[in-house]
């Protein structure tokens, strides 16, 4: 999270990059930037629905951090299309945090429409694997109500891309964690980098979760998407504990972009870029994620 006060507006940026110079130059990141006007009166201030439960989520993510919010109770966020999603270390109540929040806001906006994406995947494609194991790993997906296709570079592809050698230390599956007999090694598909913006070849720091399909009409998209900070472990997007409270460990915040059509002209991208192919091939026996030491 990032944020910039300017003349009569407030920039805020949520990204997948640390705030280190290797991170803007070596490797691919994701952004959401929006700026927002000063309000001309209090009765222009956060006029939909989505605006104010925007503005309720980023104060409560500040407010733990510690960081003072007063100075944005004069910005207008009416015009915002996105949630948020966080996390904070600590025990919470399920739909508050991580995948417990992303499954709430699933459920949230969810329209007649939703059903035509209740048999496509949702891909989760990430920069590092936590301590998986198959007891966590049906948790989470039971939550999302879908098959995750996990997407993370193998030895191979890291190797395959000179530009990012210094981007490779965010990269990051611990070889432990991997070696563990419960690891759920079946999961993990190729990344494959198709920059949208043919400006790079660089390996990808991006965290996103989506579920699209394309309709008959082929220029016809529908899905959801997630963006930000959020990589695969329990830490980050949380665990159950008894009586319905989930458990985290990290700081995180991430964009949720709730399910809609979206109209693809001919020749021209999905409005949602993004930097891996997809479907995504799954990895093969003698394949092996890119593999760290701790």
């Amino acid at each position: 999270y990032q944020r910039r006060v300017h003349g009569d507006y407030v920039r805020i940026v949520v990204t997948s990059a640390n705030l280190t110079e290797g991170d803007y130059y070596s490797i691919l990141q994701n952004f959401w930037i929006q700026d927002f006007p000063i309000a001309s009166t209090s009765n222009e201030i956060d006029t939909t629905e989505i605006a104010k439960s925007f503005r309720s989520e980023l104060y409560k993510f500040l407010s733990v951090l510690p960081l003072n919010t007063t100075f944005l109770d004069k910005y207008d966020f009416s015009s915002v299309q996105v949630e948020l999603v966080s996390t904070v270390p600590g025990s919470h109540s399920r739909n508050s945090y991580g995948y417990g929040r992303l499954e709430h806001l699933i459920r949230k906006h969810k329209t007649d429409d939703y059903e035509k994406l209740s048999k496509a995947p949702i891909y989760q494609q990430v920069s590092s694997l936590g301590a998986l194991n198959t007891d966590w790993w049906k948790e989470y997906t039971n939550s999302l109500g879908q098959q995750v296709k996990v997407i993370f570079p193998s030895n191979d592809t890291v190797h395959s891309f000179p530009e990012s050698l210094q981007g490779r230390g965010v990269i990051c599956c611990g070889r432990k964690y991997y070696a563990s007999p419960t690891f759920p090694k079946k999961i993990l598909h190729h990344f494959i980098n198709i920059d949208p913006y043919n400006k790079c070849t660089y390996l990808s720091h991006t965290k996103i979760i989506c579920q699209m399909i394309q309709l008959q009409n082929l220029h016809t998209y529908f899905g959801w998407m997630m963006v930000g900070s959020h990589n695969l472990s329990a830490a980050s997007l949380g665990r159950q504990l008894k009586k319905g409270n989930m458990q985290t460990r990290n700081y995180e915040l991430s964009v949720f972009f709730p399910p809609r059509l979206i109209c693809v002209p001919p020749g021209k991208d999905v409005n949602f870029p993004i930097p891996f192919s997809i479907p995504p091939p799954i990895y093969q026996e003698e394949d092996v994620p890119y593999l760290t030491d701790f």
